[in-house]
């Protein structure tokens, strides 16, 4: 986790705390990607500093990166047979999405 001025902040990066205003309102959840939009409200509510996720590679579109010992097969695989957990929600959401995948990376490494 690294902490960045509001300044440092570039669309695609990943909260790793929530986001409250200074009366306690939440206002970005973890585990967020930032859009343009996050990037407005931050500056709107006074926000001056954000915890970010390490382990992203805002280069390619800020996901967070699979450990190395899951091959892309694997975790191809694993979301198939998750697929019908997550089938009443729309994964083309990036939210959803990014759970699947968690999900799936999770069920890989636990059955080793």
């Amino acid at each position: 986790m690294s902490n960045l001025q509001i300044d440092q902040l570039t669309p695609g990066m990943v909260l790793a705390e929530d986001i409250k205003s200074k009366n306690g309102r939440l206002l970005i959840t973890h585990g967020m990607e930032l859009t343009e939009k996050h990037l407005l409200i931050l500056r709107t509510w006074g926000v001056q500093e954000v915890v970010i996720a390490t382990g992203i590679d805002n280069a390619q579109g800020s996901s967070l990166q699979n450990p190395s010992e899951i091959t892309a097969e694997q975790l191809e695989k694993a979301m198939e047979d998750l697929r019908p957990i997550f089938r009443l929600v729309d994964l083309t959401h990036p939210v959803f999405k990014e759970l699947l995948r968690l999900a799936a990376q999770k069920k890989v490494l636990a059955n080793g």
